[in-house]
């Protein structure tokens, strides 16, 4: 991340495992009565919030990766592993 907004500014990465893919498209088909013919992953509608992630890993047995990114680090991300990333400060999403 080259550039952030505040001057704190972070990300926050939710990196899934690939072998999880299946049971997150039945989560989001599920859980916000996705119809559409696109990949409901891929379609970027849809933010996976901590009430979601907690159902995820309480229900389905999804846990991802989370990386809090910082000004000047990457990260990588596998290839075939479903992601989410937001800029904004993660202190306001816990």
């Amino acid at each position: 991340m080259v550039h952030a907004t505040p001057p704190d500014g972070t990300a926050l990465w939710h990196i899934f495992k690939a072998e999880d893919v299946t049971k997150i498209r039945d989560y989001i088909r599920v859980v916000f009565d996705y119809t559409g013919k696109e990949d409901p992953i891929h379609c970027q509608r849809y933010y996976l919030g901590p009430s979601h992630l907690e159902q995820l890993t309480e229900v389905w047995g999804v846990v991802p990766f989370v990386i809090r990114q910082a000004v000047g680090e990457a990260v990588f991300i596998p290839a075939g592993c479903p992601h989410q990333v937001t800029t904004r400060s993660y202190k306001c999403l816990s």
